[in-house]
């Protein structure tokens, strides 16, 4: 089953979960919808820009006889990679004085690709309402400074401090941003962790253990297993009936459970 059918699933179990400051997903999923068009005319508009510069620079950077070429400055690739630099090695998210510090190099890794891979938006984006303060990214490593990053999550865009560029912060952006700042932690499960949760709904004696394992516990305990995904895979759905504490959903990796949580 796709991850997004997976997400719909879940939505409708942890909506009751949903913080004050964060709208409804129908809102958040109406948005980004709109934005579609504009997302795609963004990407469009980028490439003929590259194909538009990249002709002049090539003919300008060729030789028209002999004599010495100068070499261009070396610049490290994973500083030129993307809008958030590559060798970050941890990020501060806080939403006003209520920080979260996630240091596990895969984790910010996610994080990172997952700003990366949102597009530029077009266009006037108006003050956020209603959490104008968004979430604040702070990220540390060896090559300081790195940019500060403020993501508005009920308006599902971002930007870096100083400048006025905005890039569409897309459902797994937004997701990933909300975890680090809730749980201090960044994992793609299939929304078992999902950042609507309480840390009470997390059932982490189940950490750890086979499928087997996982449903002999559950059993002993009058408890359904639902197995959201496994191994980068969303789908496969066991006992979607069951709801809140009689139900423990289950990502896999490797063949044991890597999270699971009640709703």
């Amino acid at each position: 089953m796709p991850e997004d059918a997976v997400r719909t699933l879940v939505t409708e179990s942890v909506e009751r979960h949903r913080p004050d400051q964060v709208p409804p997903f129908e809102t958040i999923t109406a948005r980004w919808r709109r934005r579609r068009t504009i997302r795609r005319g963004a990407a469009a508009a980028a490439a003929v820009a590259v194909a538009a510069v990249a002709v002049p620079v090539a003919l300008s950077t060729r030789s028209v006889g002999p004599g010495p070429q100068v070499a261009a400055p070396s610049v490290s690739a994973s500083r030129l990679a993307g809008r958030v630099p590559l060798d970050v090695t941890g990020v501060s998210a806080c939403h006003g004085a209520d920080c979260r510090t996630v240091s596990d190099p895969g984790q910010v890794q996610l994080l990172v690709d997952d700003l990366n891979s949102t597009v530029p938006l077009n266009g006037y984006q108006g003050p956020c309402e209603p959490d104008p303060a968004g979430v604040t990214l702070t990220f540390s490593g060896p090559n300081v400074p790195y940019p500060v990053v403020t993501v508005f999550t009920s308006c599902t865009w971002w930007m870096i401090r100083g400048e006025s560029q905005r890039y569409d912060a897309s459902v797994r952006a937004r997701d990933s941003v909300l975890q680090a700042q809730k749980f201090g932690m960044v994992v793609h499960d299939c929304y078992v962790t999902s950042p609507y949760l309480e840390p009470g709904n997390f059932a982490t004696d189940y950490v750890g253990l086979t499928l087997a394992e996982a449903q002999s516990q559950a059993g002993r305990r009058g408890v359904l297993v639902r197995v959201l995904g496994e191994d980068g895979n969303c789908g496969g759905l066991i006992n979607a009936d069951a709801k809140g504490r009689n139900r423990v959903n289950l990502y896999l990796e490797g063949g044991r459970v890597k999270s699971a949580s009640y709703f």
